[in-house]
């Protein structure tokens, strides 16, 4: 039986939807206090601050099931002629991205509302702090320090790299941004692995994030001045291509990761040869039955909650027709029920022995704050009675 390190692709993909759901989870706590009457603009910074928290709460879920520790992931970068060729790949990768979303952003125009929380989010400290410094530091640990890390130690390099980088990309929601964000996903890959140091990808990613929230508006004085963005390809093509034609002479940066896989896996072949007790090594534990279904329940009734809160939202002002309708409060009365059983089983699945316990954890929390939403909403309707 083949050993695989965590993550593989299908345990990446499963952190990937975790950092998901915690961020739709943020979004439906930061709506009772829109209808509580808060001013939007207020409540930015905290929507920055609980969108990068969700991140670090997915990358400490990662660190534990991985078994790391934060020592471990930050390891000191080799290969000093390798930094100095990784700045120089940002900055050229920079160019092509800031190109490239303005090429796309043509055909996919940007949400006003999106443009506005950003611009809004920049004028606070939490929000600079958000985007800047905490943000890259927990999607690096959680993407490259725990994603691909993993992936690097199942298989070849270039399907780890195209991997982790697409499902960077797909965490970030927005069209433009997910599919500039699969480019930066690459290039900072690349230097994780020509480096071998998270420390370096967390400067590169800090230095985009900084260079976006201020070279951006410098572009787009220079777009309305009529200067064509086609020059900022200039340097791009320069600084790239070179970057990445040294780079690939050099050596890699992760062959602490290849040695540790070695020593790993040839210890597992010699317990093979002397003891059948290895296969317990070896083997995975499956997932409860009772925490999948704890999960899904959770899952259904989080959407349904999500739909009301959209419902309340559109029709504010009768909330107290909204609240007298005896189908939807049939539909809360049954989806309470409903997470109750959630509740349960998730319960179950925590006591279940030889079974893991990450689907029964999440569909137990998960279920407990549904239940305490929808009581919000009846509290809710109650007053506005």
């Amino acid at each position: 039986m083949r050993h695989y390190f965590y993550p593989k692709v299908s345990q990446s993909v499963i952190l990937v939807l975790i950092s998901f759901l915690l961020q739709v989870l943020a979004g439906v706590l930061m709506a009772f206090p829109l209808i509580a009457g808060f001013d939007d603009a207020n409540l930015v910074p905290v929507v920055f601050t609980l969108s990068t928290l969700t991140t670090g709460i997915t990358a400490l879920i990662g660190l534990r099931k991985s078994k790391l520790s934060l020592k471990t992931i930050f390891k000191k970068p080799e290969h000093r002629l390798n930094i100095l060729l990784s700045l120089l790949l940002f900055l050229g990768t920079y160019c092509f991205v800031i190109f490239f979303a303005q090429l796309v952003s043509q055909f996919i125009p940007s949400d006003p509302q999106d443009e506005q929380l950003f611009e809004t989010g920049m004028t606070s400290f939490f929000g600079i702090l958000s985007i800047v410094f905490l943000g890259p530091i927990f999607e690096e640990v959680l993407f490259r320090g725990i994603i691909l890390r993993g992936l690097l130690l199942n298989y070849s390099v270039r399907k780890a790299l195209i991997i982790s980088s697409v499902l960077f990309g797909l965490i970030h929601l927005n069209p433009v941004q997910s599919l500039t964000a699969t480019v930066s996903g690459l290039m900072l890959g690349w230097v994780f692995i020509k480096t071998g140091s998270l420390w370096m990808s967390i400067l590169v990613h800090i230095l985009n994030n900084g260079f976006t929230t201020i070279i951006t508006r410098l572009l787009m004085v220079y777009l309305n001045a009529d200067v064509s963005i086609l020059w900022i390809l200039i340097p791009g093509f320069i600084l790239a291509p070179t970057a990445l034609y040294l780079l690939r002479k050099k050596p890699h940066g992760i062959g602490y990761l290849f040695e540790y896989r070695d020593a790993v896996l040839s210890e597992i072949a010699e317990e093979e040869l002397t003891a059948d007790a290895s296969m317990d090594y070896q083997a995975e534990k499956k997932h409860s039955g009772f925490g999948i279904a704890s999960f899904v329940i959770s899952m259904v009734s989080l959407t349904m909650l999500f739909g009301l809160f959209s419902m309340y939202y559109m029709l504010e002002g009768l909330i107290q027709d909204y609240f007298m309708d005896r189908a939807l409060a049939l539909l809360i009365v049954g989806s309470s029920l409903l997470c109750l059983l959630g509740f349960i089983l998730g319960i179950a699945g925590i006591f279940q022995k030889n079974r893991m316990k990450i689907f029964s954890i999440l569909g137990l929390v998960f279920n407990v704050i549904v239940i305490l939403s929808f009581i919000g909403f009846f509290i809710i309707g109650a007053m506005a009675g």
